[in-house]
């Protein structure tokens, strides 16, 4: 779930300090694996696909953007789509 209000506001302001000072945003993808496409953990949803051992980048996706992705291919190629 995405932070909104007070808590976004404090999560962008110490987000911005720790980008200014050169220090890391998030942690290193060995520790914590989070989907690419929205920064969702794997805590946050309720799954987390990685990416095949042999492609040139390590990536993750979730099932919310699997799910909105498919929604969008369903929309450009019409309701027989799925």
């Amino acid at each position: 779930m995405p932070l909104t209000g007070e808590a976004k506001r404090q999560y962008m302001a110490e987000y911005h300090r720790r980008r200014r000072a050169g220090l890391p945003t998030r942690a290193a993808e060995d520790d914590v694996p989070w989907c690419n496409f929205c920064g969702c953990t794997a805590a946050e949803v309720h799954a987390l696909v990685k990416a095949p051992d042999e492609a040139p980048y390590r990536a993750h996706i979730c099932d919310q953007c699997v799910e909105r992705a498919a929604d969008a291919v369903a929309q450009r190629r019409g309701p027989w789509w799925r």
